[in-house]
């Protein structure tokens, strides 16, 4: 499946702006620049993330991540978290059809067709497994495609394609034609979700769009 690009490609270059809701209170964002220089693509995501009751700070979280692709394929990735107070790394590099992980685990290995979980291509969820991208560890989840959903951001009605992952990783996500336009799951007794932003662009990257 490709989706067809909303708008004519015109930069080399996207990014998308999520806020994110813990209920119907906002507690942050969720920012990713995505660079095109030949085959090359270089991705920046920074999440920014605080839970307030009044003026006592319960949760605060912090990620900057780094992806570097050839074509399809990661070549590398770097990413910082403070989660709470946790710091972790991790660190990825390509050596042939494998990926070498130094995480939370130590070094590991995993095939080189897994995406990190940064959900930005929809043809991440193909595999059922992926990399997570704050601790390195490989996780698995059974993806059922839900099928087509309207969703309205940015002032519209959207057609997109909803699934729904179930194991490791409990979320779902939407793809829409001009790429990733939700993510939901619940995380301690509360639902979190993202909003995409207007100033959001992925319509000129094929890789963003495309499954």
């Amino acid at each position: 499946m490709t989706w067809a690009a909303a708008r004519p490609a015109a930069a080399a270059d996207g990014r998308l702006l999520f806020d994110v809701f813990r209920g119907d209170s906002r507690i942050g964002r969720h920012e990713l620049r995505v660079r095109r220089v030949g085959d090359r693509i270089e991705t920046d995501v920074a999440i920014d993330l605080e839970v307030k009751l009044a003026f006592v700070t319960l949760y605060r979280y912090r990620h900057r991540n780094r992806e570097v692709y050839e074509g399809d394929r990661l070549v590398q990735m770097s990413s910082r978290t403070n989660n709470n107070g946790e710091d972790l790394a991790v660190d990825i590099r390509r050596e042939g059809e494998t990926l070498l992980i130094d995480g939370a685990e130590g070094r590991v290995t995993a095939p080189g067709q897994l995406f990190p979980t940064t959900y930005w291509q929809p043809r991440s969820v193909e595999a059922g497994a992926w990399i997570d991208s704050q601790s390195g560890r490989i996780v698995e989840s059974r993806v059922e495609a839900v099928g087509e959903e309207v969703i309205a951001y940015e002032g519209r009605d959207i057609v997109c394609r909803r699934y729904a992952l179930r194991g490791d990783l409990d979320c779902d996500l939407w793809y829409g034609p001009e790429g990733w336009a939700k993510l939901a799951f619940e995380v301690s007794g509360s639902r979190i979700s993202y909003r995409r932003r207007p100033e959001s662009d992925l319509a000129s990257l094929p890789q963003a769009l495309a499954s």
